[in-house]
């Protein structure tokens, strides 16, 4: 199959790389090596968690993100499963060091418009827990990662979507803070990648371009008079890159804020004009290619916090609702596949975005009916610090493996019905006893890897 090594980098590549940094050759070498090993932890489920962290380094500008000196079998690892952490490149986490430094007025609206996988995706909803993150994904597979990897965190206030921006515009959609994650020509992959080296031309990177240009245009249009657009990458192409927020600059609507990053951490602060652009380059730090600028829209602020959507009518169930222990202030919508529950603001964005766009995943899935007895969601289990008022039953490393690839476990003496099983402090999935035994309720689809 070969390496990322065997397949050279390109030379037009190389070609203008040697016209933005002198070290090129130690550029060049730091493409050759392997590329590091890192995750960022769950804030709300380290809480709980009783078992033993990762040994490894700390990342400077993330408080939850740890390097790690080798890379475990994220698939089989029950932690991973539990939702305590999320594999993400270092420097990509330098997210979090930029959300620090932004002010939002409480309940604001999150959009992240090009959201899978997922991880800037968590670490917008840890940083703001009490605003409604909206996240987007143009691609029907890549939607479904996005999805796994939320109800993996346990998110909150969330609305999950599987539309173009065009439609997401013709919403009418304004935000507080809109994340471009855009897509790209790839060069920050080089390290890892080797069809990302196959791939790269100068004339995809030059298409890259022009559809970032599209986005961002759009982007605009929807975020509130004093709100942000942070824009990432992960290219070193300047045209894919500052030269894509110049002519926002120019409307002369928006400003760009700059970062105080320390120096120690040798991120390359680049000035495009008067935009304050962010580059990581991987022989400089421990980290792959990212890029990063934040704007902030300098018209005055006409709104205190949620923009709100028009009025709806609040569902009516036509049977009995799940237990009320599942149910603290949520609005119930019953559906052919169960119930769900929203907080208000999920309620009203899934009622309004739903017209113009495909809803993934909106609200919390609580659970359905199978004759009398209710069977709750794998997705309420994942929710950390829920006030579930049902049985709970602790298990160990054994149990909760065989417990994780579709087994019954033959635990006796626990209420029949419903059981959340614990590992370490953590939720990891619905059990129903029978007093004899506890049988599995875990979809097959998020079951451990043999």
């Amino acid at each position: 199959m070969g390496t990322v090594a065997d397949t050279p980098v390109p030379v037009d590549f190389e070609k203008r790389v040697r016209s933005q940094i002198e070290d090129v050759p130690a550029f060049l070498r730091s493409l050759e090596s392997s590329a590091p090993v890192s995750i960022r932890y769950n804030k709300a489920k380290r809480k709980n968690f009783t078992g033993s962290l990762f040994q490894g380094s700390e990342i400077p500008w993330c408080a939850e993100g740890v390097m790690l000196p080798e890379r475990p079998a994220f698939g089989k690892d029950i932690l991973y499963h539990a939702g305590l952490y999320y594999p993400m490149e270092p420097s990509s986490m330098f997210l979090a060091f930029v959300l620090g430094q932004i002010q939002l007025p409480a309940q604001s609206i999150l959009l992240d418009l090009c959201a899978a996988p997922g991880g800037k995706t968590l670490i917008l909803n840890d940083f703001f827990p009490d605003s409604l993150l909206i996240s987007n994904e143009l691609n029907p597979t890549r939607v479904q990662a996005l999805r796994e990897n939320s109800i993996r965190w346990g998110t909150r206030n969330h609305v999950l979507l599987n539309g173009s921006i065009e439609q997401i515009l013709a919403s009418g959609l304004q935000v507080q803070l809109l994340l471009v994650d855009a897509p790209c020509s790839g060069e920050g992959l080089f390290r890892k990648d080797k069809e990302s080296r196959k791939e790269w031309t100068p004339e995809r990177a030059a298409g890259c371009a022009v559809r970032q240009s599209q986005i961002l245009e759009a982007a605009a249009k929807m975020i509130a008079p004093g709100g942000y657009l942070v824009y990432s990458t992960c290219t070193y192409n300047p045209d894919e890159n500052g030269k894509q927020l110049e002519s926002l600059l120019d409307t002369c609507q928006f400003e760009s804020v700059r970062l105080g990053v320390p120096a120690e951490w040798n991120v390359e602060e680049i000035a495009s004009k008067q935009v304050s652009c962010y580059q990581f380059w991987p022989h400089r730090l421990t980290g792959e290619g990212f890029f990063i600028s934040v704007l902030r829209d300098k018209r005055e602020s006409n709104n205190d916090g949620l923009w709100e959507f028009p009025e709806t009518d609040l569902p009516k169930t036509k049977k009995n609702l799940p237990p009320a222990e599942l149910c603290h202030e949520k609005i119930i919508l019953q559906r052919e596949s169960g119930f769900s529950g929203f907080t208000p603001d999920e309620w009203n964005a899934f009622s309004h975005l739903k017209k113009r766009c495909r809803v993934v995943t909106s609200g919390t899935e609580l659970g359905s009916f199978k004759g009398t007895d209710f069977i709750p969601s794998h997705q309420l289990a994942m929710r950390p610090n829920s006030a579930i008022d049902l049985p709970r039953k602790e298990i160990d490393f054994d149990q909760a493996t065989h417990y994780l690839r579709g087994n019954a476990l033959n635990i006796q003496g626990e209420p029949k019905g419903p059981v959340l099983l614990i590992h370490q402090g953590l939720a990891i999935g619905w059990g129903k006893s029978n007093g004899a035994r506890i049988n599995n309720l875990i979809p097959k689809a998020v079951r451990l890897k043999n």
